[in-house]
This record gives C-alpha cells, sequence and structure tokens, in this order.
C-alpha cells in the first residue's frame, strides 16, 4: 500500500507541481513536499532493514511520474484498466426485466373449409399480383393497364 500512495503522491507534484500546500503557517509547494519523502527514501535505503518496501516505494514513484508525464501529453496509459472494471462492474449490475410478449388471437373461429377457400382465394390472388409484378419487371410500370394498376393500387393498401 505504501507503494501506491508514493505513485500517487509522485503524479500529483509531477502532474500539478506548483500547487501549494498549507502546513501549518508556511505554504509549500506540492512537489518540495513529495521530493523531500523520495529523498528521504534514498538516503535510509544503504542502511534500512526493508530495502523490499523502500524498492517499492522507488517503483511506485516511477510509476506515478511516468503516468503524469504521459497524461500531460495526451496518453491516458490506465484506459484498459478503467474499461476492464467497467466490464467488471456491468456483470453484477442488475438489469430491467423485459415484459413479457403479448401474443393476439382471432376470438372467431373458423371452419376448416372457410380457411381453406380463403388459403385458395389467396393464392389466386397473389398469382395475379405476381404476374402484374412480372410484366412491371419486363416492360416497367408504363405497360400496364388501367384495371391492372388499380388491382395493384387495392392489393398494396389491402396488404
Amino acid at each position: 500500500a505504501s507503494g501506491a500512495v508514493m505513485a500517487i503522491m509522485v503524479f500529483m507534484a509531477a502532474y500539478a507541481p506548483h500547487t501549494e500546500v498549507r502546513i501549518l503557517r508556511w505554504n509549500l509547494k506540492l512537489w518540495h513536499i513529495v521530493a523531500f519523502f523520495v529523498v528521504w527514501d534514498l538516503v535510509k535505503f544503504p542502511t534500512s532493514g526493508n530495502a523490499g518496501g523502500l524498492l517499492v516505494h522507488f517503483g511506485g514513484a516511477l510509476f506515478g511520474y511516468f503516468y503524469a508525464r504521459q497524461l500531460l501529453k495526451g496518453k491516458d496509459i490506465g484506459s484498459w484498466f478503467e474499461s476492464f472494471m467497467d466490464g467488471v462492474a456491468n456483470i453484477f449490475k442488475t438489469r430491467k426485466a423485459k415484459p413479457f410478449k403479448k401474443v393476439h388471437r382471432n376470438k372467431t373461429t373458423q371452419s376448416q373449409s372457410q380457411r381453406s377457400k380463403e388459403k385458395v382465394g389467396k393464392s389466386d390472388h397473389q398469382k395475379r399480383i405476381d404476374a402484374i409484378l412480372d410484366k412491371i419487371g419486363k416492360s416497367g410500370y408504363e405497360s400496364l393497364s388501367k384495371a391492372e394498376k388499380d388491382f395493384l393500387f387495392k392489393a398494396g393498401k389491402n396488404d
């Protein structure tokens, strides 16, 4: 955790170095405070019994500085991590349940013979429409007679 704190401190000092922090009666620039802690770690390094911890501090400081410099250039090197965490968070988001689809049925029942007559009638009707459309495809709309145009217009309205 201390390496992450050092990374954040160095990031802030590199990103906004002239920001002032008031400590007791004095206004100190942020980079002076951070430089003090980094130099302190450098001085303690040879005699410290916790060399691993100090190396983590230096790694955090390097990462914080590098991140701030890249961000000032317009490159957000942490955007992939933000996208990854958004994806993880989306897994746990609750979604609104979609409403059931309604099925509408015709309440009037027809006999089998009535249904078969309609199918035959529809198929003759469809055959005539297909013939007119074939004629349009071969010789154009202008070649249709007035009756064919009227039939096609009415068929389009009904469907």
